[in-house]
């Protein structure tokens, strides 16, 4: 029962957190100029990024360096910040002069410095701490702590275009705050707050570290620099018309991450067992995980302007062509996590740093000439084309290294239903209230066109009590 509360511990806290910056940030989209929005959604992007390479793998090290020896608490607690602090004082200026050197206003440099100078507080979130202490509660309620001082300042002190640079400010406390209760509990359960800069420790650390910050770092640029980079390149509102869009996206992914970490043990169990058994199970995740994102798909592509333009306000309806096409991330990524989290399962964390690295050259080698070309549209297919690079590559090394992960066996039939639909929409004048119809239509003729669906929901919905230890059926 711990298990299952942990869980949903931490699905609440990450649900909670994320509503919490979301309905934030679209209050700052009605708020702010687009322009000014924009250039708010490419400083986040840039700390976001800065982040992953300030920790770079550092936190889940600790963590299970943690499990396996809880007396190691004190030393990790000590040398992890200092390592961090290292990174970040590398990180920080980095930030600030290149947002410079990309010829941004006096206003974005200043509002990335802010954003960099939250970054100081990085060495001491110490949600590693909790997660191998097994207080995901505590990691859930940090995670909360943060997203709510950021809101609260957001609704207080940003009343108009003039209030730009307080958004710097805000996410300077929300860190610091957030630093400050991972602290306290560091001060309860460990001992006194300590920073040590041994030179072999925090090098013994960061070599471990280093596949994993890596991957993370990679996965970072697949997600973000697209946006980055059509804040350098074009600028203006197009920035805000792709980081609307983005942000939606971004908050959904977190509905595919929640879905593959609780079946992530499940995953351990079967590929233990035998190729067969490996591939009906893929087969059968694959293909719920088909049919409901590209449902989503549907739905943000055919209603994605009012969506915009309720949440975010009338002027970012201007963004539903990126929408359409950033929407479709979110069903490959979503499959593609089957392939990802068998190389983790499976110790294959170096093929799975090699498929992101596909990703990353197909993002850096096309996306800058989308961006001259289509500009936030080019940005949004750079993005959706990086991520299908990933599930191909993915795809490949599972093949080689597990077993048969489906590509293309549960997706066809969603797909055509799709396209078909999409056809209707594009040629026939059609009101918002026929296209709910049109998506209610998609669901209900799911469990008709692929009768394999709902035998397999009834599996995987049995998959944790279905299996054996040794990844055989039970019974």
């Amino acid at each position: 029962m711990k298990l299952v509360r942990d869980y949903l511990a931490l699905a609440i806290g990450q649900v909670l957190s994320k509503i919490v910056i979301f309905v934030a940030f679209a209050y700052l989209a009605r708020t702010l100029e687009p322009e000014d929005y924009g250039f708010v959604e490419f400083a986040f992007a840039l700390s976001l990024f800065a982040t992953i390479v300030v920790d770079l793998g550092l936190g889940a090290i600790g963590a299970r360096e943690l499990v396996k020896d809880p007396k190691r608490a004190e030393s990790l607690t000590a040398t992890i910040p200092a390592a961090r602090i290292l990174m970040a004082l590398m990180v920080v200026p980095i930030m600030g002069f290149g947002a410079e050197l990309m010829g941004h206003s006096e206003e974005t440099v200043q509002l990335v410095w802010l954003f960099g100078f939250a970054l100081l507080a990085l060495p001491w979130k110490q949600d590693w701490l909790l997660q191998g202490l097994e207080m995901m509660s505590g990691v859930a309620l940090g995670d909360v702590i943060r997203a709510g001082v950021f809101a609260i300042g957001v609704f207080a002190f940003v009343r108009g275009p003039e209030d730009f640079l307080e958004v710097g400010f805000i996410e300077v406390a929300a860190a610091f705050s957030a630093a400050f209760f991972y602290l306290g509990f560091q001060r309860l359960y460990v001992g006194p707050l300590r920073v040590r800069f041994s030179i072999q420790q925090i090098r013994e650390l960061a070599s471990q570290a280093s596949v994993i910050g890596l991957s993370h770092v990679v996965w970072a640029i697949n997600q973000y620099v697209q946006l980055i980079l059509l804040a350098s390149i074009v600028g203006g509102a197009s920035t805000a018309y792709y980081g609307a869009p983005h942000r939606i996206v971004a908050s959904l992914l977190i509905f595919g991450h929640l879905y593959h970490f609780n079946l992530f043990p499940v995953l351990i169990r079967v590929t233990l067992g035998s190729r067969e058994q490996f591939a009906h199970m893929m087969q059968a995740s694959t293909r719920i995980v088909a049919w409901t994102g590209i449902l989503a798909g549907l739905f943000f592509t055919m209603l994605g302007r009012p969506v915009l333009e309720l949440v975010f306000g009338d002027r970012f309806g201007a963004g539903a062509p990126v929408l359409a096409i950033l929407i479709w991330a979110l069903p490959i990524t979503a499959l593609s996590g089957h392939a990802r989290q068998c190389l983790v399962a499976k110790n294959r964390q170096k093929q799975l740093l090699y498929a992101q690295l596909v990703g990353m050259a197909a993002t850096l080698l096309a996306t800058p000439f989308l961006i001259w070309s289509y500009g936030a549209v080019g940005a949004a297919i750079g993005m959706v084309g990086a991520n299908l690079a990933v599930w191909i590559a993915a795809n490949a090394y599972a093949r080689i290294h597990i077993g048969t992960i489906p590509f293309t066996g549960g997706v066809i039939r969603p797909l055509a239903l799709a396209v078909l639909i999409l056809l209707v929409w594009l040629l026939v004048p059609t009101a918002s209230w026929q296209l709910v119809l049109l998506l209610v239509a998609f669901a209900g003729c799911a469990p008709l066109i692929d009768r394999q669906l709902l035998p397999d929901l009834k599996q995987l919905a049995h998959a944790k009590s279905g299996l054996g230890e040794d990844g055989q059926a039970a019974g």
